[in-house]
């Protein structure tokens, strides 16, 4: 299996963080979404809605696909974001399956501090060797467990103003992101590695 790495990506609604992710993944053979939206995200691939009673068909599609060895790429949509059992049956499967892209939106909603499911330490800590490449994203990076940032190799830092945001980046990422990030302008982002390099891009 090749090895996988798990991405931070920080960024308030409008601002690129959807885009650029959907750009990383535009060429993964195996993707899963668990996706806390209602509407359209413009991820590519097969919706399921556990509100519509979609959660069983989810899994069975999942499965034949897996059994089948055929590419796939499925966004979950789960019946309640705040409920973390769905999200720890997916990160089950998903380090089951290994050799695989998974975008975990709004990750503060099911991942509090101190209250990180089994399954997701797992799939955080364990799931790189076996391929998985886990796209952690977040509205605001402010009081992220610290479970989800020592464990991202990477962080993508969409433009915040927010006292609290700016201060936990210079904390967690260093005072050259956080000097970068105060610079970024409309879809900018600061994208800082595990070697301490920062860089400016835009989604």
């Amino acid at each position: 299996m090749t090895t996988g790495r798990n991405t931070l990506v920080c960024g308030r609604t409008q601002s690129g963080k959807t885009y650029w992710t959907i750009r990383q993944i535009q060429h993964a053979k195996r993707l899963v979404v668990y996706s806390t939206k209602r509407e359209e995200t413009g991820y590519p691939g097969a919706y399921f809605d556990a509100m519509d009673g979609e959660s069983e068909k989810f899994l069975q599609v999942w499965g034949w696909y897996e059994r089948q060895g055929k590419p796939y790429r499925l966004v979950y949509r789960p019946a309640d974001i705040f409920d973390p059992r769905e999200f720890e049956r997916l990160c089950r499967l998903a380090y089951a399956a290994g050799d695989i892209a998974v975008v975990c939106e709004e990750i503060m909603t099911y991942c509090k501090a101190g209250q990180i499911g089994p399954a997701f330490k797992t799939l955080l800590t364990a799931g790189a060797t076996r391929g998985v490449n886990c796209y952690l994203l977040t509205q605001r990076p402010f009081n992220i467990p610290r479970e989800v940032t020592s464990q991202s190799r990477r962080a993508i830092l969409f433009a915040t103003h927010e006292k609290t945001d700016c201060d936990y980046v210079k904390a967690t990422f260093g005072e050259n992101a956080a000097n970068a990030m105060a610079s970024l302008q409309q879809y900018q982002y600061v994208d800082w590695d595990e070697s301490g390099k920062v860089e400016v891009g835009k989604a």
